[in-house]
């Protein structure tokens, strides 16, 4: 019998609780005084993306070009008559100029 949606696994929790007490105990175990710079630098590598977040690139698009850009919105409403859910796509134009004046604001 399969477990109740939302309710945690107990031998992952066991496992994750006994994996966080072994790396406590191996990290406060580490004599940093006693280790060389190349040690540390290593160290810093290897643990840095653990505590701050990798960083991915972001391409802007550039659009130089002059020409609009696509833009769509999607409006969910509800008909006053009979209740029901309608959606409407509504679609336009964001002008070259926008993109390109905002363009620091966005990056």
């Amino acid at each position: 019998m399969s477990r109740p949606k939302g309710s945690t696994n107990k031998l992952t929790t066991d496992v994750k609780d006994q994996l966080r007490n072994l790396i406590d105990t191996v990290v406060n175990s580490i004599d940093v005084d006693s280790m060389d710079t190349n040690q540390k630098l290593k160290l810093l590598q290897l643990s840095l993306h653990y505590v701050i977040p990798k960083l991915r690139s972001i391409s802007n698009t550039n659009n130089d070009d002059g020409e609009d850009l696509p833009f769509l919105i999607d409006i969910h409403k509800r008909d006053d008559e009979t209740g029901e859910w309608l959606h409407e796509y509504v679609e336009s134009k964001i002008p070259a100029g926008v993109m390109k004046n905002n363009r620091d604001k966005w990056s």
